[in-house]
């Protein structure tokens, strides 16, 4: 097993930063070619809509972002035939702005207003970008990071009729208008960045129901294939009708009536990934700690606390080797807590020393069948050699310990500067 780094890593797109001169000329002529071609509908724009159109065009193409959105709210606040069309230089300037999320949104306004074949490819390529940017942003913040105070108290609010919000691949049922969107924006982020550790990009083809239970009780009460204990669940079934229903369903409250944002940080993107790998693998058997350490992969920020727990499991007696990693089953599970945490650390471990080609690889041999070894092998290119895995174990273990020692020495020094 190599030790170094890996060599490859996600680059960064060139879409949304990188827009192009020619993406601003095409984006003007989306916009100038509707009103060429709507015949009488230009003079019902009157003067003032087009004229504003174009000054927030001009605001594009000079890079001041905030004026060419502010101009462009303005064109569509009077609803005039083809005003729908701003939609795109709100996007764009949204986007430029490395505003990818509500760029994203933006977008999804624009097809909700205009049917146009050839508009719909060149705005799809721009969600497909933005969508792109928020799984290889690095810097970005977990979705509840991004909430203000007076939000996190609305999206707690039950209201009494269901809202119900569609995107590209999701269909969300909530008691909050407000939390049915977010839920559609973060699933179709989280999508992404499933897709980027699974799939290498390609296009997940299908549609989700998500169901957001206003508390427990009612999760408990209306969720498909859920445990007692759990927050959140993912359900795959066929109808009497053959249709297949792919769903999760997730609780909005904590137990204390605010808003559940580890369902949104990580019990959102963690079910689903179990739902696309179930998919994925079909009628093949997913090892458990491939199934659940790429989940809590897929979640959107690093899980600390697993990190420290990892390493403090393998440096004691209460560890579970490599080997015994490998092996368990749900029905042998003796330590739930340092199973999860040797899970994700490993294939945190893994996903950092091996390239994107080859941690994809060793996914596709393990769905082939192939043992956690030789399909390591398949994915290096090496020959059989028993001293893989020990030398596997060996790394990954002082990785471990050196992640869980950095992060006690940085819990030291917070703890001492609080005392201070």
């Amino acid at each position: 097993m190599p030790s170094s780094k890996k060599i490859h890593r996600l680059a960064r797109p060139s879409g949304p930063r990188c827009f192009t001169a020619r993406n601003l000329l095409l984006l003007a002529g989306l916009i100038s070619t509707a009103a060429l071609t709507a015949g009488g509908a230009v003079q019902n724009l009157g003067f003032n809509s087009i004229a504003r159109t174009q000054e927030a065009l001009d605001k594009l193409s000079q890079g001041q972002y905030e004026q060419a959105e502010r101009l462009a709210q303005d064109v569509l606040s009077h609803r005039q035939p083809l005003s729908g069309r701003a939609w795109l230089i709100v996007a764009t300037a949204r986007q430029r702005a490395g505003q990818f999320a509500q760029a994203e949104e933006a977008f999804r306004s624009y097809l909700a207003e205009n049917d146009s074949a050839a508009d719909r490819a060149f705005v799809l390529e721009q969600i497909k970008a933005c969508q792109h940017a928020q799984v290889c942003d690095a810097s970005r913040q977990p979705p509840s990071g991004r909430l203000t105070a007076q939000q996190l108290v609305e999206l707690a609010q039950a209201q009494p009729q269901k809202a119900i919000e569609s995107s590209a691949h999701f269909v969300v049922h909530s008691y909050n208008a407000a939390l049915s969107k977010l839920i559609a924006i973060e699933a179709e982020a989280a999508l992404a960045r499933i897709g980027e550790l699974l799939a290498n990009g390609r296009e997940y083809p299908n549609t989700v129901e998500i169901h957001i239970w206003p508390n427990r009780k009612a999760f408990t009460a209306n969720a498909v294939d859920a445990p007692e204990w759990a927050g959140g669940s993912y359900s795959l079934t066929t109808r009497d009708d053959g249709l297949t229903v792919r769903r999760i369903d997730l609780t909005q409250t904590t137990n204390d009536g605010r808003f559940n944002t580890e369902m949104l940080d990580r019990v959102l993107p963690h079910e689903l990934c179990h739902l696309v790998i179930r998919e994925s693998f079909g009628d093949a058997p997913c090892p458990l700690f491939l199934n659940e350490g790429l989940a809590m992969l897929s979640e959107a920020l690093p899980d600390n606390g697993r990190i420290l727990l990892a390493g403090t499991a393998l440096a004691g007696r209460g560890k579970l080797s490599l080997h015994e990693l490998l092996l368990t089953e749900a029905h042998t599970l003796t330590d739930v807590e340092v199973f999860y945490a040797e899970s994700y650390s490993l294939l945190a471990f893994l996903k950092d020393r091996l390239t994107e080609r080859q941690f994809m690889d060793l996914i596709e041999n393990i769905k082939l069948g192939c043992s956690f070894r030789d399909a390591l092998h398949r994915a290096l290119g090496t020959p059989q050699d028993d001293k893989l895995l020990p030398a596997v174990a060996a790394a990954w273990e002082a990785h471990a310990l050196e992640q869980a020692q950095y992060l006690r020495a940085i819990r030291g020094l917070f703890e001492l500067a609080m005392q201070r």
